[in-house]
């Protein structure tokens, strides 16, 4: 059998370069929701995938109905996912969520997350089929799963990864 790994990385390159616009775009971020981990002006890319496929912990572009634009979250649980809010913590699938993106304190503020113990409660702390919960990192200044409560899956645009 030939040896066709130049081949394979030729068109890779080819393809990458003209799918391009079409798979990935490039925005600049412009609130401080997701300080410290993305700042304003820094530039991200939105790769387009199936929500299903991205894992937790990585940032994501939402869709909201009630903003004029797409924002960036952290991807924290998604469909299935045991969640509980314990003082402050959350603990994901029964262990407690590495939250070092966190600026400051690994806790979230007393009461900022009301509507979403009382959802979480309702379903018996399981994320249901077609709903994810999404934070900002950082977690004082960010709307999110807070204000909005668990999400519509569907409201997921694609991956964001950092340029810069």
């Amino acid at each position: 059998m030939l040896n066709n790994k130049p081949l394979y990385a030729i068109l890779t390159i080819i393809l990458l370069t003209v799918l391009n616009p079409v798979w990935a775009k490039t925005y600049t971020v412009s609130g401080n929701s997701m300080l410290p981990t993305l700042k304003p002006g820094d530039e991200v890319k939105l790769i387009i995938r199936p929500p299903e496929k991205i894992d937790r912990g990585a940032l994501v572009a939402i869709k909201f109905s009630t903003r004029q634009r797409n924002m960036v979250k952290r991807l924290i649980a998604k469909p299935g996912d045991q969640l509980e809010i314990i003082n402050g913590r959350l603990k994901l699938n029964g262990a407690w969520l590495n939250t070092s993106w966190w600026p400051k304190s690994k806790y979230l503020e007393a009461g900022k997350y009301k509507l979403l113990a009382i959802q979480l409660s309702r379903y018996k702390h399981q994320i249901p089929t077609g709903s994810v919960l999404v934070m900002g990192d950082n977690t004082k200044r960010s709307f999110d799963s807070a204000n909005y409560g668990l999400l519509s899956i569907d409201q997921i645009l694609g991956e964001v990864i950092m340029t810069k």
